[in-house]
């Protein structure tokens, strides 16, 4: 069965597998970033900033559990 959502692929083997690796990697790298507000863009079901040590954490996303929405689909900010 097609998973109909990154958030069901993520329940998938390798989906659980990347996940884990993301959290471990964003886990190691959030703690020593400086600032004052912290947004984690999409996924809202996941606690993706919680180690963190920036107090002032939002979740922004089109739908789902966030503290700001945001008309979707969020813009492609990547540099390629």
């Amino acid at each position: 069965m097609k998973p109909n959502s990154l958030h069901e692929w993520f329940n998938t083997p390798l989906g659980a597998y990347l996940l884990e690796r993301e959290q471990a990697y964003l886990d190691k790298a959030t703690p020593d970033i400086f600032g004052y507000h912290a947004l984690q863009m999409g996924l809202p079901e996941f606690e993706l900033l919680h180690e963190s040590r920036i107090a002032h954490r939002m979740k922004v996303a089109p739908a789902g559990p966030a503290d700001l929405m945001a008309p979707g689909p969020l813009p492609d900010m990547s540099l390629g």
